[in-house]
């Protein structure tokens, strides 16, 4: 009220002197005072102006108690926001300011300087998460481009997540300066320091699922890009605050292929294709990641049946029986065969004693001698592997040539096998026939 009686004395002074001006200029002294309108004009603008600022200066919107400690923002965020217009009009002129940015970083266009400005905008909004998001090239999800790379990101640090659940622990002002330091110390290859940093916030369950996704794969890293143990641990911790975080999805995949669980693996790329651009760079890398795990899948599944059809028709009764392995000499005995000396590799059975089920005969050069018996060396028909049960396989090398044992002939033998097991033997001849 005082600063209107003021400008209205000033108003009045300002009447009082224009009506007097011609008299006054007719004063000897006076006459080389400025006309009448100059002299108005140069008093009355800035009189009107300084009033007119000061009586329609907008109210100064109070600062939100819960960014007391929060990083101030940028001079000019905040001269925007605060003066620009009453705090009603203020909140919407600035969150149309900060949708367009949102929208304009979600095309790839930007520098970094934009997405600091947007960081310091959301802080200045009380939006300390997304703030967090935004330093890491990363949108919310409400910028109308969830689950989508708002640049190209490296395989290592996929698309950006949507926020987490409300279960995600709420970050305070120096755990949020802690990320970012954080995320500065692995973009500069500090992943000692930086790892230090997520164990710490870890410790104070201050960590998102951002920061566990980046603490897991500071860790892997460190590790030799190996995610087995903790950085497993950490990924599991960051899907739990949000399932369908990208980066997280991307390493549990890595993690399962690692660990040969190609299941998982397939299922998690699949979440992770889903949330992706198929023509950027990540969605085609991802896409082919998918595609080789299913080919080795289907491999994996063909092959098991394949060895569930032999093993079944190996225990059929009837079907043909194959024994196969090598026969080496003990170093020891080497001397005492000579070059064409003939070699025995018989068959018994061991619960029907009687004639060998299967002979094989061949002239010995040079070690090892490689070996297969099947039912078409029988000696009799019906006495063969396919009928047999428990077997021994011998190796004999004979000095006479006959197929009958005799004193120096040299020996080794298998032991019992069950002919169904389509292992390979390798029988070591180490003694001598007395």
């Amino acid at each position: 009220m005082a600063l209107i009686w003021f400008i209205a004395g000033m108003l009045s002074t300002l009447a009082l002197l224009v009506a007097l001006w011609p008299w006054l200029r007719t004063r000897p002294r006076l006459e080389a005072l400025p006309g009448t309108a100059r002299l108005a004009a140069a008093f009355l603008i800035p009189v009107i102006i300084a009033g007119a600022g000061w009586l329609g200066l907008p109210a100064r919107p109070a600062r939100s108690p819960d960014l007391a400690h929060a990083p101030l923002i940028d001079q000019s965020v905040r001269a925007a926001a605060e003066s620009a217009a009453p705090p009603q009009r203020t909140a919407g002129l600035m969150a149309d300011a900060v949708a367009s940015l949102e929208a304009r970083l979600a095309r790839g266009g930007g520098s970094e300087g934009d997405w600091e400005l947007l960081a310091k905008s959301y802080e200045f909004m009380g939006r300390p998460e997304d703030a967090a998001r935004a330093r890491q090239h990363r949108l919310p999800a409400a910028s109308g481009a969830p689950g989508a790379p708002a640049a190209a990101a490296p395989p290592s640090t996929p698309a950006t997540s949507a926020p987490s659940p409300a279960s995600a622990p709420a970050l305070s002002a120096p755990s949020l300066k802690l990320l970012e330091q954080a995320n500065r110390a692995r973009r500069a290859k500090h992943l000692d320091e930086a790892l230090k940093i997520y164990s710490r916030l870890a410790s104070a369950d201050q960590l998102n699922a951002d920061g566990w996704a980046d603490y897991a794969d500071t860790a892997a890293t460190l590790a030799h890009g190996k995610l087995a143990g903790d950085p497993e641990t950490y990924v599991s911790r960051a899907l739990a605050l949000d399932p369908h975080h990208p980066k997280a999805l991307w390493l549990k995949a890595s993690a399962a292929e690692e660990a040969g669980r190609l299941e998982e693996a397939v299922s998690a790329w699949q979440q992770l294709k889903a949330q992706l651009d198929a023509s950027s760079a990540d969605g085609r890398i991802v896409a082919a990641n998918l595609e080789r795990d299913q080919q080795l899948l289907a491999s994996a599944a063909s092959s098991a049946q394949s060895d569930a059809s032999r093993r079944a028709g190996a225990e059929t009764p009837g079907t043909a029986r194959v024994v196969s392995g090598e026969v080496s000499l003990a170093a020891r005995l080497r001397d005492r065969v000579s070059a064409g000396t003939t070699l025995f590799i018989v068959a018994k059975s061991v619960d029907s004693p009687g004639p060998p089920l299967a002979v094989f005969r061949q002239a010995v050069g040079d070690w090892p001698v490689k070996f297969t018996l099947d039912d078409s060396q029988a000696m009799l028909p019906g006495r063969d592997l396919s009928g047999a049960g428990r077997i021994t396989v011998e190796a004999r090398v004979s000095k006479s040539g006959q197929a009958m044992p005799a004193p120096g002939d040299l020996r080794g033998t298998s032991g019992i096998i069950e002919p169904t097991d389509r292992r390979p033997l390798k029988i070591v001849i180490d003694d001598v026939v007395s």
